[in-house]
């Protein structure tokens, strides 16, 4: 009976082995040179609050200009500006909207009025969604506040432009109902700097929006590596009803179409942490340069109900161009040159990804 239980014992063992050697197989080891370099890229960590979670990245990461937010159907946009740029900006915004006007006819004016917030800075521009059709509306927000630009959106109907027969009981406009929506989200939200918030609430690019959480809250940040073009991680969460697949079994349909180029598998595998999920590392040849680039995605696996079990997604890229703003007019904007050479090796973008990712909790007072 001992025997057999030490064979048992035996057999389990070699199979967790094994198993951890397959999850591990193939990592590369930093070499003196690549120790250095990472030991001083990661030699300041510093906490960064994205939704409702934390997570910390070397301090050498800068938050990205791009990715963005919607909460309650309402995108934000915030970003530093002086006060003085912000009037210009209002003032011009408003020319430009008070001289548009339906390309069809009637040629009416597509805004239909400006309503000024309460504190008398900024206002909401009630206006078409485009200049074919009055029915579809969207609220614009413009405001300015402690050095930021507050830009707001949300779609709405006003069907007192239509002229279709319309049957008994058809709301005739939600402007109202999305003006109370637009405003509240409006009143709960406010700039933020890098300061970690310690109050219930969610945080968004350059700010913080307070309160409990909704089933209606998704948000995608970025942070790149200061003065590279080529190492970013993305940081997203998403409210709401949830895939049935995981990232696992996704990978079971892509790994072949990046193996046909030559990418391979790096490691997969499950993740047993505050915030359980699963992580797939791999390469992937640039589809022009052919360089080696690096894509990890981790995702979490919780399934609970509710709004406090938003989805969480964090990804590292080296060897891709960081996410950028579109140029404003694509046929004379000056392109940047392919990049040939990642900024981090295998074993340093591992290495990285080993030192951030366990950092992920949720963030104290945020639910």
């Amino acid at each position: 009976m001992r025997n057999k239980y030490l064979v048992s014992t035996g057999v389990l063992l070699a199979l967790i082995l094994s198993a951890f050697f397959l999850y591990h197989r193939g990592t590369p080891e930093l070499t003196a040179k690549e120790t250095q370099k990472m030991n001083a890229i990661t030699e300041k960590m510093i906490p960064r609050c994205f939704g409702r979670y934390l997570i910390d990245l070397p301090e050498s990461f800068v938050l990205n200009t791009e990715g963005g937010q919607e909460i309650d159907g309402v995108t934000i946009d915030i970003k530093a500006q002086s006060e003085t740029e912000f009037q210009r900006a209002l003032e011009a915004r408003k020319r430009v909207l008070e001289s548009e006007t339906l390309l069809v006819e009637p040629r009416t004016a597509t805004l239909k009025e400006i309503v000024a917030l309460p504190n008398r800075r900024g206002v909401i521009f009630n206006r078409a969604e485009s200049e074919f059709n009055n029915v579809f509306r969207i609220l614009e927000l413009m405001d300015w506040r402690d050095g930021y630009q507050i830009k707001m959106k949300i779609d709405a109907r006003d069907r007192h432009y239509s002229k279709e027969k319309l049957p008994a009981g058809t709301v005739i406009s939600t402007v109202p109902e999305r003006m109370a929506t637009l405003l509240k989200v409006y009143h709960r939200t406010r700039p933020r700097g890098n300061e970690i918030p310690s109050g219930q609430g969610i945080c968004i690019l350059n700010g913080f929006v307070e309160g409990p959480a909704s089933s209606a809250e998704s948000i995608r940040f970025f942070y790149h590596l200061n003065e590279v073009d080529d190492v970013y991680f993305t940081l997203a969460t998403l409210s709401g009803p949830r895939d049935a697949d995981t990232l696992l079994d996704r990978m079971k349909f892509l790994a072949p179409i990046w193996k046909t180029d030559g990418g391979r598998l790096i490691r997969s595998g499950r993740i047993y942490r505050e915030l359980p999920g699963q992580e797939v590392l791999y390469m992937a040849p640039d589809e022009h340069t052919k360089i080696p680039a690096l894509e990890f995605r981790y995702e979490d696996t919780r399934r609970g109900d509710g709004a406090t079990n938003p989805s969480i997604e964090v990804g590292m890229n080296v060897g891709t161009r960081k996410p950028e703003p579109d140029p404003e007019d694509p046929d004379e904007h000056a392109y940047p040159p392919p990049i040939f050479t990642p900024s981090l090796s295998e074993a340093e973008a591992i290495h990285l990804w080993d030192k951030v990712l366990p950092t992920l909790r949720t963030r104290p007072g945020a639910f």
